[in-house]
């Protein structure tokens, strides 16, 4: 029996639109420890910021420069049935990573933005935990499962069934208390939780749940990692 070797986190940083303020957030969230991953136009943000990439996949539609030669590259067609950021996380996947942040996923096209929520649902479908995070919200999704919340509390928390008639579920720590109780997509009633401590806890029994963690009350960054930045 060998001894097993645990794979880095991936980051994956896509093309959505940044603007300072989001950009730097990016910033904070990359270690010299992942194995960073810039889907298509992501590049151009990971090089304003400095960050050297281990990976590049796309088709260039959405970036304004080549690749460079020195970082080893995947080019897509334009024409083809996954996103940018769907064949980055597939690819990925392949190479054995488990641990998923995706990065300037969220914002300008909406279409873009449900493709990556949709590629949250992949990640969990193989047994591989994916987190899409903007300075603005945190999310991931659960299939059959319990998550962990930590922050301030008063923190929003929402809950919505994805990809599926309902889900149920129960909460533990959150203002309004659910057990085994179904949620459906046409009823947002677990829009605008909230924490009544620092941890709270939700379990998915049945169905998938998209679960959103609003950061208007919690600390972004707490020990914000040093960027890796390009020699």
């Amino acid at each position: 029996m060998g001894i097993e070797i645990k794979k880095a986190r991936c980051v994956i940083i896509g093309s959505a639109p940044v603007d300072e303020a989001e950009r730097c957030f990016i910033g904070t969230q990359v270690s010299p420890e992942d194995f960073l991953v810039c889907a298509d136009g992501g590049y151009e943000t990971a090089r304003r910021l400095g960050l050297q990439p281990n990976l590049l996949i796309g088709d260039l539609d959405s970036c304004t420069e080549d690749f460079p030669p020195d970082i080893e590259a995947v080019r897509l067609p334009v024409q083809k049935d996954d996103t940018d950021m769907m064949y980055s996380l597939k690819e990925c996947l392949g190479r054995g990573y488990r641990d998923f942040l995706l990065l300037g996923a969220t914002g300008g096209r909406l279409d873009h933005t449900v493709a990556n929520l949709c590629g949250l649902y992949y990640l969990a479908m193989h047994n591989a935990r994916g987190v899409l995070a903007d300075r603005q919200n945190e999310t991931v999704l659960v299939i059959n499962g319990r998550v962990g919340l930590q922050g301030e509390p008063g923190a929003l928390v929402s809950v919505f069934p994805y990809g599926a008639s309902y889900c149920t579920l129960s909460y533990e720590g959150l203002e309004y208390p659910l057990d085994y109780y179904r949620l459906y997509p046409y009823d947002p009633m677990g829009t605008s939780n909230r924490l009544i401590s620092t941890a709270a806890k939700i379990t998915v029994h049945e169905g998938p749940a998209l679960i959103i963690m609003a950061k208007e009350n919690e600390k972004v960054c707490t020990d914000s990692p040093l960027p890796r930045r390009m020699e």
